[in-house]
């Protein structure tokens, strides 16, 4: 999930490439959408999602094809994620999942390793990178998984097209247009409406 999303913003700005990938979560969502509120909200998220999604000059067909790989992971994650949390394995299933995931990755960079290495600043980057990209956030998916149901945690993923466009405008100059500011309400404005349905918690 995580090598397909990288790929993905190498060739398309962040905030859109995020947004494809939500695709993943919204069907989760979708499939757990069980009352008319949620389905309303889920809707809304949805053409928020959408207007995120609107691909710039810059992109290119393979930039979005990683960001729909990176979104059928990132479905897989929370449905497999879910039932390991409920199951009790959290934080040790994490750690097994984490290591798998170093040996299918790892010949994908066996390439670039002598660079990462030779370059104290590229290998502090890359040791921080994967502590904020994977340790810290899947260990605190793991403690909320176990307490709320696979749709709503699905559904609450919706913020994250948001914070990427905010830090794609912030950190990485890729200015965010108008159409898109309204894609960023709506998300929000849906997450409000969800927020208040109490019917998915556990």
């Amino acid at each position: 999930m995580n090598l397909s999303i990288y790929l993905a913003i190498e060739l398309l700005p962040l905030g859109n490439a995020v947004a494809i990938e939500f695709l993943g979560p919204i069907a989760v969502a979708a499939i757990g959408a069980r009352t008319i509120k949620s389905v309303s909200s889920l809707g809304i998220a949805s053409v928020g999602v959408i207007i995120l999604a609107g691909v710039q000059p810059s992109g290119t067909a393979l930039g979005i094809l990683f960001a729909l790989i990176a979104g059928l992971m990132w479905a897989a994650y929370i449905v497999l994620g879910h039932q390991v949390a409920r199951h009790g394995a959290a934080i040790d299933g994490l750690g097994v999942g984490m290591l798998v995931g170093a040996f299918v990755i790892a010949p994908f960079g066996i390439s670039e390793m002598s660079t990462a290495f030779s370059s104290p600043n590229i290998l502090g980057l890359a040791l921080l990178t994967g502590v904020l990209s994977n340790v810290i956030p899947y260990s605190i998916d793991q403690n909320v998984l176990s307490r709320i149901s696979r749709s709503r945690f699905a559904f609450l993923q919706a913020l994250l097209p948001v914070t990427a466009s905010v830090i794609g405008f912030l950190f990485l100059n890729q200015e965010t247009s108008w159409a898109e500011m309204g894609g960023i309400s709506l998300v929000i404005a849906a997450i409000l409406i969800r927020s208040s349905d109490h019917s998915q918690l556990k």
